[in-house]
């Protein structure tokens, strides 16, 4: 029990005090990122950038599963109708799954990857430089094959997903440089889809400030494996939560409006120490080790140590019903002091008796304050 004691002679009324305290908090007012932290958030940024990611996007590449089996099957029904050459026996003699297979994962390589695929085959591909009378070739000749078995030209293209234009620029790379990798002229600059800094910086600055009136430090972690002081937020919150009362506090004008998707990867990117309360971080030792350790109990130990648990479970409650009657009766003493709806804020010490009773829970998620900023 704690006993607090409060002066009726202050400056403030009740109903204004409550009024400043529901008065809702600006999370961009105040300049909460010292300059070592933007210096370090700066040398992120410029390591790797985020893009803006579109949401309608997200679902259309969900909708590419079901149209899987549609696509093989339109693949297939291609390469059994289309007239490659003068032969046409090209794409009937291959193996038409495996065919789709390659067409499948060559569209999922990079650009990179795929040019240096091209530039290796066509490499292999090659006939020689010089004719039959050994003379010098003045054009590129290339053998097509797949699977071992020679194909033509138009099927290889269609196999490997490549455009007549696509297929021309590999070919003159490699009569000029060979197997080089193809630089693109843009390598090296930022996409005009990457989030700008001062975008960034702003989102950083709602969620730290967020984090400083709204965080619980962890009180202990594991420094072998975690070397940054973790701070927990209340357990009710989420990151879309978040990521929407961020875009209500914008102006309808504003440049730094984004998705909940690039919100998530600028906090995880950025300010991993910031993290969500589980439920599991509230759960006591003997709790822990009854949870994780049931599937090692032999039938000797399993009936004792249930008991055991469930007399732990009652002996919680008890505890618990305990600190809810004390609250109750701090509440009813705060009830029966005279004039309450003139008491004033500022106060002098040690000038009116008062019970009040603190209690941690470890078996609730309390959020105890810890700033000056932060609310009971």
């Amino acid at each position: 029990m704690w006993k607090f004691s409060l002066q009726q002679n202050w400056t403030i009324q009740v109903s204004k005090l409550l009024a400043l305290e529901n008065k809702e908090i600006s999370y961009f007012d105040s300049p909460v990122l010292t300059p070592s932290q933007i210096k370090k958030f700066q040398k992120i940024f410029s390591q790797n950038t985020i893009e803006e990611n579109n949401e309608d996007q997200e679902v259309n590449e969900k909708l590419t599963i079901i149209l899987d089996q549609q696509e093989k099957e339109a693949f297939i029904y291609n390469l059994r109708t289309t007239v490659c050459c003068k032969a046409k026996t090209c794409l009937a003699k291959i193996d038409h799954e495996s065919a789709f297979n390659i067409f499948d994962n060559v569209r999922k390589l990079s650009k990179a990857e795929y040019n240096m695929l091209l530039l290796g085959m066509l490499h292999a591909m090659t006939r020689s430089k010089e004719t039959l009378r050994g003379k010098e070739k003045q054009y590129l000749t290339v053998k097509y094959t797949f699977d071992g078995k020679e194909i033509c030209e138009k099927g290889f293209q269609i196999i490997y997903s490549l455009s007549n234009k696509k297929w021309k620029n590999i070919r003159q790379h490699y009569h000029i440089s060979s197997i080089k990798p193809i630089k693109n002229a843009l390598s090296g600059r930022k996409s005009h889809n990457a989030l700008s800094f001062v975008t960034i910086l702003n989102v950083l600055t709602f969620i730290v400030n967020f984090a400083n009136c709204n965080g619980l430090p962890s009180p202990g972690r594991h420094f072998r494996e975690d070397t940054m002081a973790i701070t927990f937020l209340p357990a009710n919150e989420s990151y879309s939560g978040l990521c929407h009362t961020y875009q209500s506090n914008l102006e309808e004008d504003s440049d730094h409006h984004i998705s909940q998707s690039s919100f998530m990867r600028i906090w995880k990117k950025y300010v991993p120490e910031i993290r969500f309360l589980s439920s599991r971080s509230d759960l006591c030792m003997l709790c822990k080790n009854m949870q994780f350790n049931t599937q090692y109990w032999t039938e000797n130990k399993r009936d004792y140590n249930i008991q055991e648990w469930n007399n732990h479970i009652k002996w919680a409650n008890q505890e618990r019903e305990f600190y809810k009657q004390c609250i109750l009766n701090t509440k009813q003493q705060v009830k029966n002091i005279i004039n309450l709806s003139k008491l004033l804020r500022l106060v002098k010490p040690n000038s009116l008796e008062l019970e009040n009773h603190i209690l941690w829970d470890f078996t609730e998620a309390v959020h105890l304050p810890f700033s000056s900023q932060q609310e009971v």
